[in-house]
């Protein structure tokens, strides 16, 4: 989804608009291509870990994302994350295409896929996915917020090299954002790095500070963890994008 004056890529058969509120998440291209049925997944979720968040479906590389909201000044906007892995083999132990999701009454994650469409002219095979959700998580990054210095970065679970976590070498932020010209996969534009600096740990070992200037509206803002580190942690997923329409 692309920030500018329309919620996305116009069609060519619409009457232009004047819309100039950019969309509440960015999310970013190739990281993702062909991003279909999103859904919020209910507060009562068997994991209380992921409840109130929301689940999209990726179908090109055959995974789901997930994304967080927050309220910043009264505006909406929030990050993105993994919840499966990409470009795995179809079929088997991984989707085939999905398209389509929804929370049953039973709790569980249906996702409904479809394989060698060809956009109708393929055979249109498909599947439809039950995921039961376990009530713990894996480590990895949980929530990116903003905040007034940067951004908060919560885990899963406590962080134990507390020293690694801390230090500014752990951490990679880059600024970007996109003006469309009308082609489908419009480049960055502006692209910066951002240097970490004073950051902290909490008491319980489960959200980081990251301080980092300057930060800019309207752009989407690509924050991950040094993959020594994060292996050394088993952090996955160890990056977020996030959506910087109000600067807090």
């Amino acid at each position: 989804i692309l920030p500018g004056k329309h919620y996305g890529v116009p069609s060519r058969h619409e009457e232009a608009t004047d819309a100039s509120e950019p969309p509440a998440l960015m999310v970013p291209h190739p990281w993702t291509r062909s991003v279909n049925s999103i859904l919020f997944l209910p507060d009562d979720f068997a994991n209380p870990d992921l409840a109130g968040q929301g689940i999209a479906c990726e179908y090109d590389t055959r995974c789901l994302i997930r994304f967080t909201v927050q309220e910043v000044s009264g505006v909406l906007q929030g990050a993105c994350y993994r919840l499966s892995r990409p470009d795995q083999p179809g079929g088997g132990g991984n989707f085939v295409g999905p398209i389509a999701s929804a929370v049953g009454p039973d709790g569980a994650i249906y996702i409904g896929s479809i394989w060698d469409s060809g956009w109708q002219g393929g055979t249109n095979t498909g599947s439809i996915e039950r995921l039961v959700p376990d009530s713990k998580m894996p480590n990895g990054i949980r929530e990116i917020r903003s905040t007034p210095e940067g951004f908060e970065i919560t885990f899963f679970q406590p962080i134990r090299d507390k020293s690694a976590m801390c230090a500014a070498a752990t951490w990679s932020v880059q600024g970007y954002t996109r003006h469309w010209n009308g082609s489908y996969a419009t480049p960055d534009a502006e692209r910066y790095s951002l240097s970490p600096r004073g950051l902290t740990l909490s008491d319980d070992c489960m959200r980081v500070n990251v301080r980092v200037e300057p930060l800019k509206a309207g752009f989407v803002y690509e924050i991950g963890i040094h993959e020594s580190v994060a292996a050394e942690e088993g952090l996955w997923p160890a990056e977020g994008f996030y959506s910087m329409k109000a600067v807090p």
